[in-house]
């Protein structure tokens, strides 16, 4: 039997894994969900290090998505954070937006304000795919809005393309 320690996590036998594993953390005031997903019932453990080494960089990795939510939303071509923040300043109605965002809608720059209050709000790990291994949730927090910011990395760590989905 083969073990093995994430932070955060329990102890994961790497030979007898459970579908999911699901933990909150307080990351810069807010709770933010790791979930650890298999399709199989065992795993290597260097997938688990490459997780492990994502976890410990996670402060790293937030500054770097917060930059690429931010580009986006400054490309002229780049519609996805353009669309999320100026769809929760429409549909959002005023008293819950002071209220939840403690932001006045009629502010000149309310667009840069929302755009400051996204935050992570989960980071999944798929370590059996290629493609998708993990993936980075960012909004402005579930009691506000279910539509988020998505940021997918591959099994390299490499930073594939961010979307909305809800």
């Amino acid at each position: 039997m083969s073990k093995y320690k994430l932070p955060f996590f329990e102890e994961i036998n790497t030979n007898e894994l459970k579908d999911c594993y699901q933990i909150y953390i307080n990351f810069e005031n807010n709770k933010v969900e790791l979930d650890l997903n298999f399709k199989n019932n065992s795993i290597n453990t260097g997938e688990l290090i490459k997780i492990k080494d994502i976890i410990e960089n996670i402060i790293e990795l937030n500054k770097q998505n917060i930059s690429y939510i931010i580009e986006d939303y400054e490309d002229e071509d780049g519609d996805t954070t353009k669309l999320y923040v100026e769809h929760h300043i429409e549909e959002i109605d005023e008293e819950e937006f002071s209220k939840m965002l403690k932001l006045d809608k009629n502010d000149k720059d309310i667009e840069n304000k929302v755009l400051k209050k996204i935050k992570l709000q989960r980071i999944g790990f798929y370590p059996e795919s290629k493609s998708t291994y993990a993936i980075f949730d960012y909004g402005l927090g579930s009691e506000i809005t279910d539509c988020i910011i998505v940021l997918y990395y591959d099994n390299e760590g490499d930073f594939k393309f961010l979307t909305l989905e809800s």
